[in-house]
């Protein structure tokens, strides 16, 4: 582990990833994503209010975890740039979902309030969610009252911003049912596409909600080249999605994933294994 080997390296960099973490009563408990997005309190707060707790549907807990842990490795390395001692980097699933609960976990902590699941509506402001259209589902961000206003007009409802139940957020948020279904009653004439254009006209931010393969059709998503390709010698070139952070050009995939133990014998021979000695730990199972 880490204290045996900052023995022998003092500027050793280590990082350890768990499902509940390496101590404390819950140690040794394997961990997978769904069962962190229970305990982690992401569940309790996603679904519709009438509905069951439901898993976000993306690992968000195993791909936090591993964003989280660069985080510290990078701040490891720069602090051992001024003190030249190494650190060791702790983080797990658990520990992964409830930092992603900052603002739901400070309304408990503040005042002991049990956040509620919203379903895709927003928790402080309105009208800032998913609509019905014509042809499916836009996503609208009204929130602040000018874009609220404006949002009434492109809709051809600037008398909505007079209603007592419309007049302010707080109102809003009071009356949403009433909200959702005089504004779906205006959207569902005509389609998703047609409202985006309306909309942002009118300077309210919106979206549709895409399929995979409208999202990946996108003129925005093929513009920032989000697909990239590698080879793989079995099976050809290989479509994959990049890392959505671009440095420049100066990042790019050269090669798909190894395959296990492809480069055991180049890294095993750069620490002075010999040919034999892969052999030897091949036959116990070692490698």
């Amino acid at each position: 582990g880490y204290e045996q080997l900052r023995d022998v390296n003092p500027r050793l960099i280590y990082a350890q990833l768990s499902g509940l973490g390496y101590d404390g009563p819950y140690a040794g408990r394997g961990g997978f994503d769904l069962i962190a997005q229970g305990m982690g309190g992401i569940m309790h707060v996603t679904g519709e209010p009438d509905g069951a707790p439901t898993s976000v549907g993306l690992p968000i807990c195993d791909l936090g975890t591993g964003m989280w842990a660069a985080q510290g490795i990078l701040a490891a390395l720069y602090e051992r740039q001024r003190t030249g001692e190494g650190r060791l980097i702790e983080c797990s699933l658990l520990e992964t979902a409830i930092g992603f609960s900052s603002w739901t976990s400070a309304q408990w902590l503040v005042d002991r309030q049990e956040p509620t699941r919203e379903g895709s509506r927003h928790r402080q402001n309105a009208p800032y969610q998913r609509m019905r259209t014509q042809d499916g589902y836009l996503m609208i961000g009204a929130a602040g009252q000018g874009i609220w206003e404006r949002c009434a007009a492109a809709l051809g409802h600037a008398e909505w911003c007079s209603d007592p139940r419309f007049a302010t957020n707080a109102a809003r948020m009071q009356n949403r049912a009433a909200l959702e279904a005089a504004m779906e009653a205006v959207l569902t004439t005509n389609t998703s596409e047609h409202w985006v254009g309306v909309l942002e006209a009118a300077g309210v931010p919106c979206g549709p909600v895409y399929t995979y393969g409208q999202m990946f059709a996108d003129p925005q998503v093929k513009h920032r080249e989000l697909i990239e390709s590698a080879k793989d010698p079995e099976l050809g070139v290989v479509p994959h999605i990049r890392t959505p952070v671009k440095v420049g050009d100066s990042i790019k995939v050269r090669h798909v994933a190894p395959k296990l133990g492809e480069h055991n014998t180049e890294i095993y021979g750069r620490l002075g294994y010999s040919a034999s000695d892969l052999a030897a730990l091949k036959a116990k199972g070692a490698i």
